[in-house]
This record gives C-alpha cells, sequence and structure tokens, in this order.
C-alpha cells in the first residue's frame, strides 16, 4: 500500500490506476490485492482516505473505491490483505 503525505503535496504518477476516480481529490492511500499483480490495472488495486484517529490510522474511510473489499485495511510492512 501506499499512503500520500498532504502535507509535502505527494501525488500519484500519470500512469497510476487511481488517477480519473470520482474523488474530488487523490484518495490518501492504495492497496494492491495480492492476487492480482497486472501493472496498471485499476482492478489490481482498492483505495480511499484515512481516518483521521487515531494517528498512524491504518483504515480506510469513505469516499471508498467501487471495488473496496469487506475487511480493507492499509498493511504496512505486511502481506496486503484480503
Amino acid at each position: 500500500a501506499v499512503i500520500i503525505n498532504p502535507d509535502e503535496q505527494f501525488v500519484y504518477p500519470a500512469n497510476s490506476a487511481v488517477i480519473g476516480t470520482p474523488f474530488s481529490d487523490q484518495p490518501d492511500a492504495f492497496t494492491r490485492f495480492s492476487f492480482n499483480s497486472a501493472p496498471f490495472d485499476v482492478n489490481a488495486f482498492y483505495w480511499g482516505e484515512v481516518a483521521a484517529a487515531p494517528a498512524e490510522s491504518t483504515t480506510y474511510q469513505a469516499p471508498l473505491s467501487p471495488n473496496f473489499p469487506a475487511g480493507g485495511v492499509l498493511t504496512p510492512g505486511a502481506p496486503n490483505v484480503p
């Protein structure tokens, strides 16, 4: 998963799967499904905003990608789930 830090104004690369999503801004983070390694395939990722609390949250909150799975979370340093 990749987290975008709004304080430093990082953005997704031009060929990213999440560009052109129905967000008014870019999602805070996205996670790749462990079973789909196709490069730049929008179906290989789910994304959303990251909860503001607690600090260092790994919980997504709305708005979420249309394919957001039940139980989807950020998993830094661990295998992506679900």
